[in-house]
């Protein structure tokens, strides 16, 4: 059966080398690409959250926010479940801000929501000032 509109899709990453570094994705990649071109830090991977027999590997750490990247074709019901999912790090650290990503390859950032001491905010992405891929 072929795939329908307001269906989840299955998306298989395809792992990628940058600055001899091994991503899960090309999506992380492009990301990472993004932030040198701004000349932002960043770490990959840097912590594993555990709690509730959850865990979330932050996918980055930009000036002490941790981000969870995922691609632009995610539909609500699966944005919903990611911004659970992350939000077991305030259960180890109730401190930490969290942010899930939305990211089109290629041309940057389209959704981002933020979590910050157990509360959401959310923002579209170039206008909010978020990293955006190669631009004009």
């Amino acid at each position: 059966m072929a795939w329908q509109p307001g269906q989840q899709k299955d998306r298989i990453p395809r792992p990628g080398w940058y600055k001899g570094i091994l991503f899960r994705s090309m999506l992380e990649v492009d990301f990472a690409r993004a932030l040198d071109r701004v000349n932002i830090e960043w770490v990959y991977e840097p912590k594993t959250f555990f709690a509730d027999g959850q865990f979330w590997r932050a996918d980055f750490l930009v000036s002490g926010t941790y981000i969870e990247l995922k691609p632009s074709d995610l539909l609500p019901v699966e944005i919903a479940g990611q911004i659970r999912r992350i939000s077991c790090a305030w259960e180890t650290e109730p401190g930490a801000v969290i942010c899930l990503i939305v990211w089109r390859f290629g041309e940057g950032a389209v959704l981002v929501f933020t979590g910050r001491d157990g509360a959401w905010v959310f923002s579209t992405g170039y206008p909010a000032g978020v990293i955006r891929g190669p631009g004009p």
